[in-house]
């Protein structure tokens, strides 16, 4: 496995105190504007990226973002179910490199949270490669119904 874009708490908080998360609300929103902040994706974004302020802790999680517990718990088990948590707090964190496709993995990853995709297998470089599930397809069906 590449361990590049694996990191853990601890390396990706420099002094333990999170910011404040509207900071994290105001970034998802500058890389999607058109995402409302009640869509399932945002809250799968939010909870992904706060990973790298306060951990994969369920608890912490939710009390740092305000969502539900269960819907966070839910979020983490798919999370952890696709490798993209690993054990012992670490986590798949490819959106702080400066490769370019760093945005393309992001949302990947927030699409396998809300249960569209998941990863079916991971390459000899550590890439997770992913399906459509039946949820996916659903809502693709929908969006192209829809044009």
């Amino acid at each position: 496995m590449n361990n590049d874009n694996i990191v853990s708490f601890s390396e990706a908080s420099d002094d333990g105190t999170p910011p404040p998360f509207g900071q994290v609300v105001l970034a998802i929103e500058e890389w999607d504007p058109e995402l409302e902040r009640d869509h399932e994706a945002f809250v799968a974004a939010a909870v992904l990226l706060s990973t790298m302020y306060v951990g994969t802790d369920v608890t912490k999680l939710a009390a740092y973002t305000g969502y539900p517990k269960d819907q966070v718990a839910e979020l983490a088990r798919r999370f952890r179910r696709n490798k993209i948590w690993l054990s012992e707090g670490a986590f798949r964190a490819p959106w702080i490199t400066e490769e370019d496709e760093w945005v393309a993995k992001f949302w990947m990853y927030v699409n396998v949270g809300t249960g569209q995709f998941r990863v079916v297998d991971e390459s000899e470089d550590g890439e997770l490669l992913f399906e459509m599930t039946p949820k996916g397809i659903r809502h693709a069906e929908k969006l192209v119904s829809a044009t």
